[in-house]
């Protein structure tokens, strides 16, 4: 897949087990993906692994990996953390039996290559799409945000809550914001909800 189609709005490269990494491709709509990537048919998320040789060498076989493992498709606003690791699973555990790890014994190792992977794509993600988008919304507008919500509904804002209000696409980058403000004192965090400074609170039994 080309990086620079134009149906596809920015791609990156996630390295799990440097130098071998995966390609994320973000989507325009969901028909462009389904009808431009190979295989990709009725699914929200694809994973593709690149092929890779098994070659003879002194008369003993080993794998040649392409350094570029698989790629990554999905569709901006189509996806949250739960499609995110699917996909990456899929990856990690290709790459797990091309190597021929052991899911028991090498299971910290496998555990490490997910981690790190997911960790680094919301990161990636944030810096390309979330921070443009949040940049708009200064801590100030979102504390009041949430006061109307209290104000309205008489509980605190849940992470999904504070997503729809500020157009965010991921609970992942909510939780991010949300740990800022909650760093700086400007939020406190209870039952699960989020609560402005000075906001009395009280929660039924």
């Amino acid at each position: 897949m080309h990086n620079h189609h134009p149906e596809i709005l920015k791609t990156w490269k996630v390295e799990f087990d440097p130098p071998i990494y995966f390609t994320t491709f973000i989507w325009k709509d969901i028909e462009s993906m389904r009808r431009l990537v190979t295989g990709c048919k009725d699914c929200w998320g694809y994973t593709h692994v690149n092929p890779y040789r098994i070659k003879l060498k002194d008369n003993e076989a080993f794998i040649s990996l392409p350094k570029k493992f698989a790629d990554i498709h999905l569709v901006i606003n189509k996806f949250g953390s739960g499609t995110v690791s699917h996909e990456i699973q899929h990856v990690i555990m290709n790459y797990v039996y091309a190597i021929s790890l052991d899911l028991i014994e090498d299971q910290e190792v496998i555990c490490e290559m997910i981690g790190n992977s997911t960790t680094s794509f919301w990161n990636q993600f944030y810096e390309n799409f979330e921070r443009k988008t949040m940049s708009k919304y200064s801590h100030d507008l979102i504390l009041r945000k949430m006061r109307d919500f209290y104000t309205l509904h008489q509980v605190p804002p849940t992470v999904r809550d504070v997503m729809e209000m500020c157009e965010v696409s991921s609970t992942s980058v909510v939780l991010y914001i949300m740990k800022n403000m909650i760093k700086e004192g400007s939020i406190k965090q209870a039952r699960g909800r989020y609560i402005p400074r000075n906001t009395q609170v009280s929660f039924p039994e």
